[in-house]
């Protein structure tokens, strides 16, 4: 069987001043991924910048500048989402948010997870809730899916 590509994916903007561990998210994801994509919406706090220092240092990273509509939160994460997601060419999509890590002991799974699973189209995926050093409980969020344009955004999250 052939591996199929994966692309992962996941916008930001201005995640430097907001603590979030994007540059982390990005290093845990780039194992998975056959090419990273992240959006910057227009960040004005040094994001772009540290973004742009590690599309250099790989090539797997492509950076896309697309400055978000304002027209509220939600709509926002919403449309650089999706913008983002027409990008992918992967045949297979793995969505990140700049809060999110991959431990390194779902690399493999994650990468045969079409072996596994091959009449599956998407994928929830399992998530610790952690809030400082309080962890809150595990969730599942659809993260992964096949490239075949059934996924899309609302506010942050795929449906």
């Amino acid at each position: 069987m052939v591996k199929p590509r994966i692309t992962c994916f996941m916008i930001v903007r201005n995640a430097l001043s907001q603590g979030y561990p994007f540059v982390e998210a990005v290093a845990q994801a780039l194992p998975v991924c056959d090419e990273m994509l992240v959006g910057d919406g227009g960040s004005t706090d040094g994001t772009l910048q540290t973004l742009k220092k590690l599309e250099q240092l790989n090539p797997k990273i492509k950076i896309y500048t697309d400055p978000w509509p304002g027209r509220g939160f939600a709509y926002d994460l919403r449309w650089a989402t999706n913008k983002l997601m027409e990008r992918c060419s992967g045949e297979y999509i793995l969505y990140i948010q700049a809060n999110e890590i991959i431990h390194e002991k779902s690399w493999e799974y994650l990468k045969h997870i079409h072996e596994i699973w091959p009449e599956t189209w998407t994928f929830s995926l399992p998530f610790w809730w952690l809030v400082r050093d309080l962890w809150f409980g595990e969730t599942y969020r659809l993260r992964m899916g096949r490239n075949i344009g059934i996924l899309e955004a609302e506010g942050d999250a795929l449906v």
